[in-house]
């Protein structure tokens, strides 16, 4: 744990100060807050997402797979996902833009946002929508399996 402690302090200290500033800033958690009231997140959905956000402000986590985490980590449709994400492109990572290009080393031309929210081929909204629905064991007679049967 205090490995862990020292490489975030460590990352932190090297950060640009606006990133600094806005890791720590009022308005990062008014955002989030608001956030969290616009898609009636609850509370645990709302520590991912801010977790999520420092995590791509730290330079830990990559901003091109920012949606597939929010989806993933907050359980939350993907157009939603987009939703939270343009959010928090234009509130909270477009003032500190430069300074998030510089730390994950990306190069990219002005006004485009620093996570792109078109889905990828494979983040399909059916695959949004449906992912699961395929994946029930069932028998030979294609009938879903009865994890309650008990055989004779």
């Amino acid at each position: 744990m205090t490995k862990d402690l020292d490489i975030f302090r460590e990352k932190f200290e090297r950060l640009p100060e606006d990133v600094r500033g806005a890791i720590f800033a009022v308005e990062t958690t008014d955002v989030i807050a608001n956030i969290q009231k616009k898609f009636k997140l609850h509370v645990d959905q709302t520590g991912k997402l801010a977790e999520e956000v420092g995590l791509v402000m730290l330079g830990f986590s990559k901003p091109n797979e920012f949606v597939g985490k929010i989806t993933k980590n907050l359980q939350v449709t993907q157009i939603t996902a987009v939703e939270i994400t343009k959010d928090i492109n234009d509130k909270i990572f477009n003032p500190i833009k430069e300074s998030l290009k510089q730390i994950h080393n990306l190069e990219n031309s002005g006004n485009e946002p620093l996570i792109k929210t078109r889905p990828t081929d494979s983040d399909t909204i059916f695959d949004s929508k449906l992912k699961g629905l395929f994946s029930a064991s069932t028998t030979s007679t294609n009938k879903v399996a009865d994890p309650y049967h008990e055989g004779i």
